[in-house]
């Protein structure tokens, strides 16, 4: 009788796993921005922030649950390809070529972890906040992915910006690298219809954006927020456009909790930050 009650403990803990496994299929794509070891009033903890204990973390649990990394540009041709994609993988991404963001490469090296770097192209050896292109091509150099967040950061781009934005920033990190730029960083996650055929002309493969339901400025011309477009999950499988590729926002006010469940589940909003909640229903009460 025990044996049977076992049994059946057994089966009635695996329901909620059954029940969610589809959101757990595919590829989870993390979003960072600054890693700060501390964090300032103008740079909080928060959507773009988290602190260099916390990155640490949070590579330590992924090596630990048996993830391993690919970029974004390998991520979409495996989005391409016929082959079931790989188990507990995942790609983490940097946002905007912050100069802090080198001290992450030395815990991504202990952990044979890769990564992408989305570079203002405009920015390198103009300000000491952003890395210098000797550190970009050193990065480069190491094996991680380098892309284009476009030339000036714009959100707004017609043909001819898209042309400007796009198509000269490649162009310049791949002079200064000597590698090839095969993904783009849509900033904020704003995509519109001049993208797309400016980007596969240059030989861009992949275009990430955030969040499921993607910012379309063509849609929706008066969206002035990215977080507006958080929401469902965030995970990229096989025959998704890898021109909108979905990434996790990597909160840092969040536990290692949200974290941990935002890569198994691609959760864009996970319910277990009560900071964030926090600060959310804050922002929604001076709203009104």
């Amino acid at each position: 009788m025990k044996s049977l009650l076992h049994v059946l403990g057994l089966m009635a803990l695996s329901l909620p796993l059954l029940a969610t496994a589809g959101e757990n299929e595919g590829i989870t794509v993390l979003m960072y921005h600054r890693v700060m070891d501390s964090p300032t009033t103008q740079f909080p903890l928060g959507e773009t922030v988290v602190t260099t204990d916390e990155f640490q973390e949070h590579v330590n649990w992924l090596a630990s649950n048996g993830y391993k990394t690919i970029t974004l540009a390998q991520l979409a041709k495996l989005m391409t390809g016929t082959r079931p994609l790989p188990p507990k993988t995942v790609v983490i991404t940097f946002d905007d070529g912050w100069a802090d963001q080198l001290s992450v490469v030395r815990m991504l090296k202990r952990h044979k972890f890769t990564a992408t770097f989305a570079i203002i192209s405009n920015t390198p050896d103009r300000n000491p906040v952003y890395m210098s292109w000797f550190s970009i091509k050193q990065l480069a150099d190491s094996g991680f992915e380098i892309a284009t967040h476009t030339h000036t950061h714009t959100n707004k781009m017609d043909e001819n910006q898209a042309e400007i934005e796009i198509i000269a920033s490649k162009y310049l990190i791949e002079s200064k690298t000597g590698k090839p730029v095969e993904s783009l960083v849509l900033p904020y996650g704003y995509f519109n219809n001049a993208v797309n055929p400016t980007a596969k002309s240059v030989g861009i493969s992949a275009v990430a954006t955030v969040g499921a339901t993607w910012c379309t400025d063509t849609e929706n011309p008066v969206k002035a927020d990215w977080r507006e477009c958080l929401s469902g999950y965030a995970k990229n499988n096989i025959g998704q456009d890898t021109f909108r590729i979905r990434r996790v926002v990597v909160d840092g006010r969040c536990p290692l909790e949200t974290f941990s469940q935002s890569v198994v589940s691609g959760n864009i909003m996970d319910d277990t930050c009560p900071a964030r909640q926090s600060a959310d229903n804050a922002q929604t009460s001076d709203a009104h």
